[in-house]
């Protein structure tokens, strides 16, 4: 367990997220996002104290332990524990004053990277069901997608690389 706690605490989240999905894998279970939250929080927080019990108490606490460092990097930019948390916050809010409450199908049609990660962090934290669109979906997919899993709001983004997303919506409707 101390091999486990040094490269845990060298790496906050990449080792004890390999070791708490491998180990999930070796019990046959398959973690939802929270619990696989809640076993990574255990593996890598000090003194294995006990996880925090939602995705905002996480994000608060790593915020606190690991502030400036970068959660994640993409294009050259960083995105630091601390901003999201913040940002994840504030998004989570306007999800609120929209209507968005606990149970809220939320579909999040955005490519990998750290708006994706923001808006799963901030319909997480108020306990929205996060549902992710494939970002491949062409209109006829993104319709049944999004009547199937009964999404109620929808996070996008108007265009990523040749994907106009809005067209697709507009035509799906």
């Amino acid at each position: 367990m101390q091999r486990t706690a040094l490269r845990a605490a060298a790496d906050p989240l990449g080792y004890a997220r390999y070791h708490a999905c491998s180990r999930a894998l070796k019990r046959g279970v398959a973690l939802g996002h929270n619990a696989f939250l809640a076993e990574a929080a255990l593996l890598s927080s000090p003194n294995n104290s006990p996880p925090a019990a939602t995705v905002g108490a996480f994000a608060r606490e790593l915020a606190a332990r690991f502030g400036e460092q970068p959660l994640l990097v993409h294009a050259g930019r960083a995105l630091t524990y601390r901003e999201a948390d913040a940002r994840s916050q504030r998004i989570a809010k306007g999800l609120l004053a929209s209507g968005v409450s606990k149970g809220t199908r939320v579909g999040v049609l955005l490519p990998n990277g750290p708006d994706w990660v923001l808006a799963w962090l901030a319909a997480a934290r108020i306990g929205a069901v996060v549902v992710p669109i494939n970002t491949f979906y062409q209109a006829r997919e993104l319709a049944f997608a999004l009547r199937h899993a009964d999404v109620a709001l929808l996070l996008t983004t108007a265009r990523f690389l040749n994907h106009d997303y809005l067209e697709r919506l507009e035509r799906a409707a």
